[in-house]
């Protein structure tokens, strides 16, 4: 009879799914195969890709303003996706109507987050090996 390997948690598990999750789960993957244990001040979203890199994905500045309020001191995200688009609501008042606009606004993502008051690092990975190497250290 084959053995199997299993994970057991003995507290609540915060849900880690979707694509977005894919690179963050094979690191815990990794982890739990090595034995190492992961530093717990680094998060990080991306998909991941059949030739073991890192994917990019949607969110990015929300997921990094969530990872800071968690106290996360490194946010990994895909190569590349340390600018991002947002948009920006404008608000235009014509008699009883208003009108919204969204501009579009290229951003760097690190800025971004050191002007709301956040200083968490934003680092990027291009494959696996890259993002374990900054949970590993």
């Amino acid at each position: 009879m084959e053995s199997v390997n299993v994970v057991v948690a003995n507290f609540t598990v915060d849900v880690v799914d979707g694509p977005s999750a894919g690179a963050a789960i094979t690191v815990l993957v990794a982890s739990i195969m090595t034995g190492r244990y992961l530093n717990n001040s680094v998060i990080m979203t991306g998909t991941i890709e059949p030739d073991g890199t890192i994917g990019k994905v949607g969110g990015i500045v929300e997921k990094a303003m969530a990872a800071a309020q968690s106290g996360a001191k490194l946010f990994i995200v895909p190569k590349g996706q340390t600018t991002t688009t947002i948009y920006v609501e404008h608000k235009t008042q014509v008699g009883p109507f208003i009108f919204i606009t969204r501009e579009p606004q290229t951003i760097n993502v690190q800025e971004y987050l050191n002007n709301q008051g956040y200083t968490i690092e934003i680092a990027e990975a291009l494959t696996i090996q890259e993002a374990i190497n900054y949970f590993f250290t």
